[in-house]
């Protein structure tokens, strides 16, 4: 699960180069998973590559500050920071509105895993509880 930090809506193979698929984003209001043309920042993304350590290059504009619009249930959103930050350190309205958790894939153990913090570059799993931002 990836994101991009930088740049506008690009085309997924300006960024990713040659994946096996197009890109993914799963959709909370139709709790489906959609093929992606474009790649937007702060979003996240499934991508299947055919390396177990791809690299991704991208440039642009950084983006600073991210506000998701997140739906209930479950979310994939994109990291934009370029140091590994404590999710406690978003604001969240209502505070209330997420559960405290989020998750992320692990490639090397073909497992999601809790984890506190974020990294540039990543996406992570987040389940609101109701429409939250």
């Amino acid at each position: 699960m990836v994101s991009i930090s930088a740049g506008d809506n690009r085309s997924y193979s300006e960024v990713f180069g040659d994946l096996i698929t197009p890109p993914y984003r799963y959709n909370p209001t139709r709790h489906n998973y959609e093929i992606v043309d474009n790649v937007t920042p702060g979003e996240g993304y499934f991508v299947l590559t055919n390396s177990a350590l791809a690299t991704f290059r991208w440039n642009g504009n950084p983006v600073l500050v991210k506000e998701y619009h997140l739906n209930p249930g479950w979310n994939l959103i994109g990291s934009i920071h370029k140091r590994e930050f404590n999710w406690t350190e978003c604001e969240i309205d209502p505070p209330d509105g997420i559960v405290s958790s989020f998750y992320t894939y692990n490639p090397t153990s073909r497992r999601y895993v809790e984890t506190n913090y974020g990294n540039y570059g990543k996406a992570y799993w987040v389940f609101a509880l109701e429409p939250t931002t």
